[in-house]
């Protein structure tokens, strides 16, 4: 017997990279629930940014100048066309009909940018790397159940371009991890070993918080009982310590954190290095200059890569690469920063590196990266200060 004709809702114009084979099938699913009916070239249209570094782009009208919009169009079946537009709607993307296209009988679809604030998108700044990320992106976006925890359509519509980010700096993290390597002396097995029998999200806003239901090979050969895992579902990020190898000083950050605060902390500001979390597409190093930037208005020279580690295996899956930056930090140095639009309220300063280590000393550096920071630059500094590489 051959496959049952499709239920076919409506008739959809994919532009380009939306219709990227590998994206397309993560978006409707295993299935497929569609039809490829042919290539199409849109003239009168452009394409604009979606609400977030990173999206999807969606069709304008105009653009007559500019090379028509190449794309596909695709018969779709109702679930097909749901999932679609959930996608699409984290895009800034809003499905409307399409004039002026000869595509046959029935009409055509587009994604169009449902936003007054329009900005060009450029394909030139879209590549692999982006279109890997929002490969996974796809699947957490599909994958939520928009009525638990902190609804995903509302929080799209309050917030698209925040929302979107959250999706895609923890769908970048996730791709990062994939490419890790198993630890010399490691006798445990690979991801693929851990049956998961349940997997939902409690709470879904900056950070998600996940629990799973799982079991996994014990070392005496067996398997572990079906256990429950709560984690902490959090972005990669970077820190660095600025250091100046001339005058043997380093520069650090004040801060207000929430953490502090919510465990009971008298004095909740935190002193620690300069911070922040990488963005989709984005290096680790360049993170950290533009994180210096940010927060402290600095150029810094070379960066030291001091590790990439877990700093709570237990509790969250946030993973941190530290650095050095090599800058020059003269007497006035530091100031009030932050990126405004974040709500940063940073103070940094410099410091000798004995007092910071004086500090340490004293138990009153109680920041994970800023430690391991401290004691990485206590081994290396001297050859830091004689300029060896």
């Amino acid at each position: 017997m051959g496959r049952a004709p499709l239920e076919v809702s409506a008739r959809v114009f994919l532009h380009r990279p939306l219709c990227a084979p590998s994206l397309l099938a993560r978006i409707l699913g295993p299935d497929g629930h569609g039809a490829l009916e042919g290539a199409l070239s849109l003239p009168g249209h452009s394409l604009a940014q979606g609400p977030a570094a990173g999206a999807i782009p969606s069709l304008v009208a105009g653009g007559r100048d500019r090379e028509p919009v190449e794309g596909e169009i695709w018969a779709l079946t109702p679930e097909a066309l749901a999932r679609l537009d959930r996608f699409m709607a984290f895009q800034g993307g809003r499905r409307c009909d399409l004039p002026g296209t000869d595509a046959g009988p029935g009409g055509v679809q587009g994604y169009f940018r449902d936003s007054e604030s329009i900005e060009a998108w450029d394909p030139d700044d879209w590549g692999p790397r982006l279109l890997a990320i929002m490969e996974h992106a796809a699947v957490e976006i599909l994958d939520l159940d928009p009525g638990r925890g902190r609804g995903l359509h509302g929080d799209a519509e309050r917030d698209p371009a925040g929302r979107l980010n959250n999706i895609l700096v923890r769908a970048a993290a996730r791709l990062r991890a994939g490419k890790g390597s198993r630890p010399r002396h490691a006798e445990g097995p690979g991801r693929e070993a851990v049956d998961v029998r349940a997997d939902r999200v409690s709470h879904d806003g900056f950070f998600q918080t996940r629990t799973t239901e799982l079991r996994h090979p014990r070392f005496d050969g067996g398997l572990c009982d079906w256990m429950e895992r709560e984690c902490f579902v959090a972005a990669d990020a970077v820190t660095v310590l600025p250091y100046d190898p001339s005058r043997d000083r380093v520069m650090l950050a004040e801060q207000f954190r929430g953490s502090l605060y919510l465990r009971g902390e008298a004095y909740p500001w935190s002193i620690e290095p300069l911070a922040g979390r990488i963005d989709p597409g984005e290096e680790a190093a360049a993170a950290a200059r533009r994180e210096v930037r940010e927060e402290a208005s600095l150029e810094i020279g070379a960066l030291e890569r001091i590790a990439g580690y877990y700093p709570a295996t237990g509790t969250t899956t946030e993973y941190v690469i530290s650095y050095i930056g090599l800058a020059e930090l003269p007497d006035g140095a530091g100031g009030i920063g932050g990126e405004a639009s974040e709500g940063e309220d940073i103070r940094t300063f410099v410091l000798p590196f004995d007092e910071a280590m004086a500090l340490m000393a004293e138990d009153q550096t109680r920041n994970a990266p800023l430690i391991i920071s401290l004691l990485w630059l206590a081994a290396n500094r001297e050859r830091l200060r004689a300029g060896g590489a």
